[in-house]
């Protein structure tokens, strides 16, 4: 499977508007054909640092598929 590599980083500002790096994250991913992929210590440190927006923690959730090709729970 190809794809992009995320951190924490990337993924926190593409959810949250008012971080610093939003609107270049943005602009960026319109850029990739290939979809973003990362590891669980990464999703887990950013749910950590959405961790004071339930909102953003769900927008990050909804975001993930399992390699299977579904939905996480």
């Amino acid at each position: 499977m190809r794809g992009v590599l995320v951190d924490a980083g990337p993924l926190v500002a593409l959810i949250d508007a008012d971080d610093p790096q939003h609107e270049a994250c943005v602009e960026t991913l319109k850029s990739f054909r290939d979809p973003l992929l990362t590891v669980w210590p990464a999703f887990t440190e950013a749910m950590h640092l959405l961790g004071a927006s339930w909102q953003g923690q769900r927008a990050l959730w909804s975001r993930i598929e399992t390699s299977q090709g579904g939905s996480a729970p």
